[in-house]
């Protein structure tokens, strides 16, 4: 029983210094960011650099995968929902807010966020731990280069807007799949009118859930990274571990964000 209070307890104490570090990286990405747009020491062109490289590590080359899933995912869910009710141009609108409820408040969300942190939390955390085991932030200092203006900055950036791409892509390949076995059932409801309907449907609760999700959710899935990224102790074998914790972590911190911020939508 002592043994088992003491792992809890050891379990919570780490738990609370992850919490404070984690929120720490976030009070220096906000300290820094106005820094990183000034054009002093070149940190606008340190800062632009190497955001557009997060973007591309974190948006662009997710989209293949990122078109795969949801493409399925429409698919599934629009098969689902005819399997039990016969869609026509009265009931229409029914399917649409199936649609909004199931892809735009849950699943789209989810599965690119979980995407995000597959494809772009191991390649984040490989390359940080790389950097901190080859001492290379001290080379950044050298060069009179400030590596929050370098990695912070850029990362917690790219990271809520890559996501908030993917969101909307995944959304709309999601639906528009949707649409093709609708319009194999039905052909008489054109493509245009469905998503008029379904334009007008979503309201600001639907956006501002979509938005929660991917700017609260992208900063954290940064801020994992990079803090698991700097616990390697200049040790190249406990960068595998690493790179397995920042996405553990950030895949159970994101799914948590993700509940709590539906919850509060569907209460509001």
């Amino acid at each position: 029983m002592i043994r088992f209070i003491g792992l809890v307890g050891y379990w919570f104490n780490n738990f609370l210094i992850s919490f404070i570090e984690i929120f720490s990286i976030i009070a220096l990405f906000i300290r820094y960011f106005p820094l990183s747009l000034s054009s002093k020491y070149h940190n606008r062109a340190i800062f632009f650099e190497s955001f557009l490289n997060a973007v591309y590590q974190t948006g662009i080359r997710t989209l293949y995968v990122t078109s795969i899933i949801s493409i399925l995912f429409g698919l599934f869910i629009s098969l689902q929902i005819i399997n039990y009710v016969n869609i026509n141009i009265n009931n229409l609108e029914a399917f649409v807010n199936l649609l909004i409820i199931f892809v735009i408040h849950e699943i789209g969300p989810l599965v690119s966020g979980i995407i995000l942190i597959l494809r772009a939390t191991s390649f984040i955390a490989v390359r940080l731990s790389l950097m901190e085991v080859n001492d290379e932030y001290e080379v950044l200092k050298s060069f009179g280069i400030n590596p929050i203006v370098f990695i912070v900055t850029p990362i917690l950036s790219a990271f809520p807007l890559s996501l908030l791409a993917i969101i909307f892509y995944f959304d709309f390949l999601s639906i528009s799949a949707s649409y093709f076995i609708l319009f194999i059932q039905n052909n008489t409801i054109e493509f245009g009118y469905f998503w008029k309907i379904l334009l007008l449907k979503i309201g600001n609760i639907e956006i501002v859930i979509t938005l929660l999700k991917a700017m609260i959710g992208g900063i954290l899935i940064g801020a994992i990274s990079i803090l698991f990224s700097q616990k390697v102790e200049k040790k190249f074998s406990k960068i595998a571990n690493s790179v397995a914790t920042s996405i553990t972590s950030a895949t159970i911190v994101f799914i948590i964000i993700n509940f709590v911020i539906s919850l509060i939508g569907y209460l509001v």
